[in-house]
């Protein structure tokens, strides 16, 4: 599988690396990971600020204040993507995931082909309507019509410890996001709530880290079910179960 793998709100592309090397570690198998990072100059996410130095050059993928940066932002996102995949899945982590799901509901709500045929989210942020971004706003969503959902293979995990912004009985920005995928099918949304905070599980983290892995798998086996590669009688733990590891260099 090839990875497109896009960072967090305030950090880039090395941090991300960091990040997501145990679990990178832990899926194995003959994948490659793309980094692309922001353009956008940011100031050090606050969950980072202990580990790395607050001056090492950070990034956002959207401005959330500035419709025609983010409508600017969006139309290179899609260029680079046309441009450099194709990519199986795309793996996101924050603002992320959220400048992830601002293309594929452009390509959604234009009746496009979605250039990723699976996605991974971590804590996802929430995606902006890429219709209000033409008309001069920025419009954040928490769901789609009922129906509209994207049909691909997804996995969401967020942690039990984040704080969202949401008012009361309203679930956080991450299952809102989750709620955009459709659920029925083989690794059709798969989710997990870890018991960490806005964060990405590692090493240290051993028992959430094998089941975001277990749940990446099955978007794995959803994707190439999707594409005829396998069938319902192929064993799904041989076939994308511990290989020689690999991925591409930045």
């Amino acid at each position: 599988m090839k990875f497109l793998c896009l960072h967090g709100t305030g950090t880039n592309s090395q941090v991300f690396e960091i990040q997501t090397a145990a679990l990178r570690h832990e899926l194995n198998g003959s994948h490659t990971y793309e980094f692309v990072e922001g353009t956008i100059p940011a100031e050090i996410a606050p969950e980072i600020l202990s580990i790395f130095p607050a001056n090492g050059g950070y990034y956002n993928y959207f401005s959330p204040s500035d419709a025609s940066v983010c409508l600017q932002s969006l139309m290179l996102f899609k260029a680079y993507v046309e441009k450099e995949g194709p990519f199986d899945i795309v793996l996101g982590f924050s603002g992320g995931c959220a400048a992830v799901m601002t293309l594929l509901l452009y390509y959604h709500q234009n009746n496009l082909k979605i250039p990723f045929r699976g996605a991974v989210f971590f804590s996802a942020g929430l995606p902006a309507s890429p219709s209000a971004l033409t008309s001069g706003s920025v419009d954040l969503l928490t769901r789609l019509p009922e129906g509209k959902e994207i049909a691909i293979p997804s996995a969401h995990f967020w942690g039990a410890e984040e704080i969202w912004p949401v008012g009361e009985g309203e679930v956080g920005w991450s299952e809102s996001v989750s709620r955009m995928f459709k659920a029925e099918g083989v690794g059709m949304r798969e989710e997990w709530v870890h018991g960490g905070g806005h964060e990405v599980p590692g090493a240290r983290m051993r028992g959430d880290l094998v089941m975001c892995v277990k749940g990446i798998r099955r978007v794995i086996w959803g994707v190439l079910e999707g594409i005829g590669r396998v069938s319902t009688s192929t064993n799904f733990e041989g076939l994308i179960g511990y290989e020689p590891y690999s991925r591409t260099p930045l």
